[in-house]
């Protein structure tokens, strides 16, 4: 684990971060270490040769804390700091303008000294990371970003639109590249004043858990789990697994049952996996279907593979309500799952057209539910999409932002 800073204004807006040497020359700036983002770093320092430091500026996620959303205590059971250089700095306590000042100040005294290559950012519009991204701006450090932000994620008034496009071109105005996560990102950055040659592709990806399984331990590990839940061999399966919120929709599966069994010539059986503040309604609405309905509660993520395995049908019916992208399709894609989502998913830009994707309109259950039997007609094929994933793997990503570390370096006639 990374080492702190201090707790209060003073120390933690005038120390510099400890142990940034001079062969950690690309310094990415993070909230809080993330499962999904933790792996990528991994990966991205093995492929710098280690000339990588993440700093942090939380560490609430790496102990059991409560998620609001899930509306459960979380401990995470994947390592989050492992296999890369990273510092957490404590938290500074305060108003945003007192936490920007703080970070700025910090940041600039840390960036004087160390003059990393350049600096990657994730999350530029928090007041603490903010202060960084000033920080470096103001030194003439080059700086590269890599967000989710997309501009089809919510429906806003025209006068919103227009303010907020004016924002995004002016915080992207100092930024010398930019990494794109998939192709609403994409043309979100060039609608908002990146040009085409600062753009480089290093699409989302998750851990894939089932990566070196055989097909035989795929098999089985489908069987054991559908014994487990009482849930036929030969039965439909159509799967959610997330936080049971508003912005998720998961309700729309149990609105699009009686029509998708009316119209399949096997059983269907919905799987939910996860939690949140609509549970206890998903189970009153359940409780009519009988034992055609399952809920497994929160798992984590090293057993989820498990359970995509054993669905046929992986569903995310998210309104538009800021499902920037959706990496749970991702891992139900490693799986082999036939994937439905709605258009407010981001990656159905991305996956929308793929062969056993089908995309439906927000809250048409009529639409849910014809994707779902369109897909239902697949054999269970655990492969069927492998190559193409290829695209959005750690790996990928890793390798584009590393590629452009050593041409940066290059430029200076260094050797990675």
């Amino acid at each position: 684990m990374g080492k702190s800073l201090g707790t209060d204004f003073t120390s933690a807006g005038s120390a510099s971060i400890t142990n940034l040497t001079s062969l950690e020359k690309l310094v990415v700036w993070d909230t809080h270490p993330v499962q999904y983002r933790g792996p990528l770093y991994s990966v991205l320092s093995a492929e710098t040769g280690g000339y990588l430091k993440v700093i942090y500026e939380s560490n609430y996620s790496l102990h059991g804390y409560h998620d609001a959303q899930f509306d459960r205590e979380i401990t995470w059971d994947t390592p989050l700091l492992d296999g890369y250089s990273s510092e957490v700095l404590l938290p500074i306590n305060g108003p945003a303008a007192v936490v920007f000042f703080a970070r700025f100040y910090g940041a600039l005294r840390t960036l004087m000294q160390a003059r990393p290559k350049t600096c990657l950012h994730v999350h530029p519009h928090t007041p603490a990371t903010a202060g960084a991204y000033c920080a470096a701006a103001l030194l003439g450090i080059p700086q590269w970003l890599r967000v989710e932000t997309q501009d089809k994620a919510f429906e806003r008034h025209p006068w919103k639109e227009t303010l907020r496009s004016l924002v995004w071109t002016i915080v992207y105005s100092p930024l010398a590249r930019a990494f794109y996560i998939g192709e609403l990102n994409r043309r979100h950055l060039l609608d908002h004043g990146f040009r085409p040659a600062q753009l480089r592709p290093a699409r989302y990806g998750v851990v894939d858990g089932v990566r070196r399984w055989s097909t035989e331990r795929k098999q089985a590990e489908r069987r054991r789990l559908r014994q487990e839940l009482a849930i036929p061999a030969d039965a439909l399966v159509v799967g959610f697994c997330g936080k049971f919120i508003p912005k998720k929709d998961p309700a729309l599966l149990l609105e699009a049952y009686q029509q998708i069994a009316a119209s399949i010539p096997r059983a269907c059986h919905i799987l939910y996996i996860g939690s949140g503040e609509l549970e206890n309604d998903l189970r009153a609405r359940a409780s009519a279907l009988g034992d055609r309905v399952h809920f497994t509660g929160f798992i984590n993520q090293q057993a989820l593979p498990a359970y995509y395995l054993a669905m046929d049908v992986f569903v995310l019916p998210s309104r538009r309500q800021g499902e920037t992208w959706g990496l749970v399709v991702n891992e139900a894609l490693h799986a082999g799952c036939a994937v439905a989502m709605s258009a407010a998913v981001g990656c159905a830009a991305d996956f929308g057209r793929w062969s056993r994707c089908r995309v439906f309109s927000p809250g048409d259950d009529g639409a849910c539910a014809e994707a779902i039997i369109a897909l239902a007609g697949f054999e269970r094929d655990f492969d069927w999409c492998g190559d193409r994933l290829d695209g959005y793997s750690l790996e990928r990503a890793a390798q584009a932002i590393a590629a452009e570390f050593r041409a940066a370096l290059a430029d200076n006639g260094t050797v990675v």
